[in-house]
């Protein structure tokens, strides 16, 4: 795990398995890290690749209170300024107070209060569920916080989504990139995925007022701007072609609809976007 330089003042690992992307930013004076990780493992070999650097991690965000981007927290040392949305530290106070064994864990599951995915990922980064601690974020913001790490500004803001009501999205100004984080995902609860209509609008509508020159996802590659403006683009011509199929009363309509729009014919992930949206349309 090594972190790849992507701009002058921004580095990059990619995601492996079930951990996300890791950003790192680094200004004159600080360093800011995106992602804490998940296990004291990975924690000690985020810390050994900022070793590599030569720095250290003053500040870590949070994206959203999903276990693989915040149960690392507690394995940072405790100067470390941990930072995540008012919301995310409700989550993470609640699940504190869960009870962390086998029966609970898959209990929860079958109650559908946390995804099936993520109840045996869980399981697999933690064999023995009892070693889960659970930290909570030093600092949290109710809207909008800007850092200034010397030299580059890191702006972090508020996105509730499909995937997640915490998502913190980050742009940082000088080098115009943009963390996008789990915003684009679908809601992943339930046997189906979902996107929907009325809250995937307002994400690409938000999303549209930043043009990045290079943007990430927690679980993508880095973007340039003509690819993040053609996946906006791509998700609301999707999005808008479900909603005249179903306002229609013929939801087969939607891939018809899509296929005229791109002019070729859909791709199995393309038909599978189509789906999460017919599901989560009456939702």
């Amino acid at each position: 795990m090594e972190f790849k330089k992507i701009t002058d003042r921004i580095y990059f690992i990619p995601q492996d398995d079930y951990r996300p992307a890791v950003i790192a930013v680094m200004g004159d004076q600080q360093t800011l890290l995106i992602g804490p990780g998940a296990t004291v493992e990975e924690v000690q070999y985020l810390q050994h690749a900022l070793d590599e650097l030569d720095c250290k991690a003053d500040y870590l965000v949070v994206p959203n209170g999903h276990w693989e981007h915040c149960f690392g927290l507690a394995y940072w040392p405790k100067e470390t300024i941990s930072i995540a949305h008012e919301k995310t530290l409700g989550h993470l106070e609640f699940q504190s107070r869960l009870i962390w064994d086998d029966d609970a864990l898959y209990g929860r599951m079958e109650r559908e209060e946390i995804p099936e995915i993520s109840a045996r990922l869980i399981k697999q980064a933690y064999p023995e569920l009892k070693d889960i601690q659970i930290d909570l974020p030093k600092k949290y913001y109710a809207s909008m916080e800007s850092l200034d790490l010397g030299g580059i500004t890191v702006e972090i803001h508020y996105l509730p989504s499909d995937h997640s009501d915490d998502n913190s999205i980050l742009y940082i100004p000088e080098q115009e990139f943009l963390f996008l984080g789990d915003v684009l995902m679908e809601n992943i609860h339930g046997e189906s995925w979902f996107y929907t209509y009325h809250k995937l609008a307002s994400v690409i509508d938000r999303l549209r007022q930043w043009r990045p020159q290079l943007a990430c996802e927690s679980h993508g590659e880095p973007m340039g701007l003509i690819d993040y403006i053609d996946l906006l683009n791509f998700m609301e011509t999707v999005n808008e072609a479900v909603r005249i199929a179903m306002d229609s009363g013929n939801s087969d309509e939607a891939n018809l609809k899509v296929e005229e729009a791109l002019q070729r014919p859909l791709t199995k992930d393309e038909e599978e976007l189509i789906r999460s949206c017919l599901y989560g349309y009456f939702l």
